[in-house]
């Protein structure tokens, strides 16, 4: 029996680094204490589990530089940016699920007053990032101050009579698209946006502290966001694009995001009206990356469907990354805006013989996703 056991348990090691699952620990440790060498600044939560299970974590740093509080990606909460996209998009799929929503319908069944050129715009335009609507970020007055609210988003991108291209023919990325969709939760649902998400989503689940983000918000155990400056960090946790929650609004943890993708989106992708969806309707973007409700896929060789999405907001930079097929996640939440992150991240795929799908540095290639709009 005893050598049964030992056998079983080689078999499953070896299962296991045939499939590039186990990271070096004490390699990844030494690069990442070399990217982030001082635990008294803004710092790094990275978490990698297979099936629930963890594989490997790593934290330095401090969530609070004021108040000298250390990363702890059990409890520290960061703010998502566009990561949250999934959140937003899983909200509206519940709307679906409750037979209260059709996204083939116009958006002017919901919204009052909109353009002309918006007619032909749906839910799935929005989802995908094919609308051809303006991006909020253009057509914000300048000297403004006081923070935006996805309502507000909704005003100054109607005011726009164009669209960038006839809805449905391409991609480009839309942080309007999402607070738009936010919008539609709270129009068809009755409920704040926030509110629906903790008790449709995250509630359910067993997520308790993780939210959507609002002006008057406390969120426990907050990580702060911090910008670098010559050899220290300043204070850069808002700004007025930080209130809108559709679009980036999400505070989880890494052990919440864990959680989160475990028991609701592995759980999505075995359903087939689901996967029907996502598959369906994505749309191209480069390199045969494609995007659908809030996630970036490709298929490997294999044909197995991997997901991934950044976030880069004021004092915080993250990404995720997927394999659906072996249920392995891998998240790098960061409350700094500098690019320490794209070689954390590279430096984790390549340990673990992971895929890429581009030739490029993935968080850059992302960055030049949201910026390149020609």
């Amino acid at each position: 029996m005893k050598n049964n056991k030992s056998l079983l348990l080689l078999m499953m090691i070896l299962s296991f680094q045939l499939h590039g699952q186990v990271p070096s620990k004490d390699k990844l440790n030494k690069v990442l204490h070399h990217l982030y060498p001082d635990e008294r600044a803004p710092g790094i939560s990275v978490l990698i589990t297979r099936n629930g299970q963890p594989l490997y974590s790593f934290q330095k740093g401090l969530a609070n530089l004021e108040d000298y509080v250390a990363i702890n990606h059990a409890v520290t909460r960061f703010r998502m940016a566009s990561v949250s996209k999934q959140v937003t998009a899983r909200a509206v799929y519940r709307l679906v699920e409750n037979k209260q929503l059709d996204l083939n319908r116009p958006l002017s069944i919901w919204f009052e007053e909109l353009p002309d050129s918006w007619k032909d715009v749906t839910p799935k335009h929005l989802l995908n990032h094919s609308s051809g609507i303006w991006d909020y970020e253009d057509l914000i007055p300048k000297g403004q101050k006081q923070q935006l609210s996805d309502q507000d988003v909704l005003q100054l991108a109607r005011q726009k009579d164009t669209l960038y291209f006839a809805t449905g023919s391409r991609f480009r990325y839309s942080n309007t698209g999402y607070c738009l969709l936010a919008l539609l939760v709270e129009k068809v649902s009755g409920e704040p946006f926030d509110d629906f998400v903790k008790q449709q989503l995250f509630q359910p689940i067993g997520i308790t502290d993780a939210l959507v983000y609002r002006s008057t918000s406390s969120i426990k155990d907050r990580a702060y966001g911090y910008h670098p400056q010559g050899d220290t960090f300043v204070f850069a946790d808002q700004s007025i694009t930080s209130a809108t929650q559709g679009d980036g609004g999400v505070y989880f943890s890494a052990e919440d995001y864990h959680l989160w993708v475990n028991k609701q989106l592995f759980r999505d992708f075995q359903k087939e009206d689901f996967n029907c969806l996502y598959e369906k309707n994505a749309i191209p973007v480069k390199d045969n990356v494609f995007y659908n409700l809030g996630l970036f896929g490709f298929y490997n060789d294999e044909n197995n469907l991997y997901l991934f999405h950044s976030g880069e907001s004021t004092g915080f930079h993250n990404i995720v990354y997927i394999d659906l097929q072996k249920k392995l996640i891998i998240s790098i939440f960061t409350n700094r805006d500098d690019l320490q992150i794209t070689t954390a991240f590279e430096e984790i795929r390549h340990a673990m013989k992971l895929k890429s799908p581009v030739q490029s540095k993935l968080f850059d290639w992302l960055s030049k996703v949201y910026s390149d709009q020609e």
